[in-house]
């Protein structure tokens, strides 16, 4: 049999491995309510209002819409290839709608996610680098190039 050029062979999810929790009985202000005068560093927060990714994923998702870039990088005009480039920037809210209030599990030290994407054809690989502040390195292969970048999160 012939090899497929152009097929993903890596395979894709098209569910997460654990459902989301129920979080219709969760309110925030409930729950700072009753932590009035505490010490919120020291509250134990409800497991229900992460969901069920950590925050190296959560960057990949960022090149979901990557084809906007490819597509404003063989325009000519300036004026197509700003919108393109700030469509992509965007694009990255299109899923916020069904997260509100949720928000990733930290990654521990060390820990290191990769996502090949043939179909985009792009390789995303991200590490956990230090804890405190939260640093993350994250390098993008695009062909025979690579962008790094380092991010730091405040969380």
């Amino acid at each position: 049999t012939e090899i497929e050029v152009n097929k993903c062979y890596t395979g894709r999810r098209v569910r997460l491995p654990v459902p989301k929790p129920p979080t219709e009985d969760f309110s925030p202000f409930k729950f700072l309510y009753k932590n009035i005068g505490k010490d919120l560093s020291k509250v134990c927060m409800p497991i229900s209002i992460n969901e069920p990714l950590n925050m190296l994923q959560r960057l990949c998702e960022e090149l979901e819409y990557s084809e906007l870039l490819d597509k404003a990088a063989g325009l000519h005009d300036p004026t197509e290839r700003m919108i393109q480039v700030a469509a992509f920037a965007v694009s990255s809210y299109a899923s916020t709608i069904y997260r509100a209030a949720h928000k990733p599990f930290n990654p521990l030290l060390g820990e290191t996610y990769e996502c090949i994407r043939e179909d985009k054809g792009f390789k995303f690989i991200a590490e956990q680098v230090k804890n405190k502040i939260v640093i993350v390195y994250h390098f993008i292969f695009v062909l025979f190039f690579f962008i790094f970048f380092l991010t730091k999160l405040l969380i």
